[in-house]
């Protein structure tokens, strides 16, 4: 079995690594953003991330892209950006490094297995994916609400929001845990701002009791194998 490690930057940003490939999911690291209160700071900056294969954005809205971030990422580490249209358009950096994403894709690159999936979003363009490296998966669902189609989704680790307010709330959440196939979820998208304020903890009980999966709760900068 290969190595997998899952480490929370906090917001819906996370650095996934699967049997050595580097993988970033909507890495918002902007401590004092112009758009709004940011009571949870990220993990680290975008200068800091040395290492990464590939970035994947699953939305336009500030709070999951940053093109400045993403910007400095990739040129620092020759990453593939993996993004909506919209996203990549804003991004100046070179053609080669950008993937189109769109609901339905699903393709191979670099060792990985790529899965573009549906959300059921209030942002146009929205995605979520489903990577897989070897033997291990993670399913990223970006801002989504609950819906039919999480049923199709199998993985090893879901990363899910939980905050309400524009995603699922704790209770949502649990349902499309249970729809889903998956044997880890950790939450995330809750506590950022104030109007997404959740207890993961009630979160991750209600998952052991209600469903086959086991959740994991992260601090801000923490680390967990799966």
């Amino acid at each position: 079995m290969g190595m997998a490690t899952v480490t929370y930057l906090g917001h819906s940003g996370f650095l996934v690594e699967l049997e050595g490939k580097i993988l970033l999911f909507d890495p918002w690291l902007d401590p004092r953003p112009k758009n709004a209160e940011r009571l949870v700071p990220p993990s680290t900056s975008a200068e800091k991330i040395k290492k990464a294969d590939a970035i994947f954005i699953s939305s336009p809205a500030f709070d999951h892209f940053d093109a400045h971030d993403v910007s400095i990422i990739a040129e620092g580490t020759y990453a593939h950006v993996v993004a909506p249209e919209e996203v990549l358009s804003q991004l100046q950096i070179q053609d080669k490094f950008k993937m189109s994403a769109v609901d339905g894709d699903d393709f191979e690159f670099y060792g990985m297995g790529i899965q573009v999936l549906p959300v059921r979003s209030n942002t146009p363009g929205a995605v979520g994916y489903l990577v897989r490296c070897g033997a291990k998966s993670v399913y990223f669902s970006g801002d989504t609400y609950d819906f039919f189609a999480l049923a199709n989704v199998e993985a090893d680790l879901a990363l899910l929001p939980i905050g309400g307010t524009q995603t699922m709330d704790i209770l949502s959440a649990v349902s499309a845990v249970k729809k889903m196939r998956v044997k880890y979820v950790i939450p995330c998208h809750y506590d950022t701002f104030s109007r997404i304020h959740a207890d993961p903890y009630d979160f991750a009980k209600r998952v052991k009791q209600e469903t086959k999966a086991q959740a994991v709760v992260l601090g801000v900068g923490q680390t967990a194998r799966f």
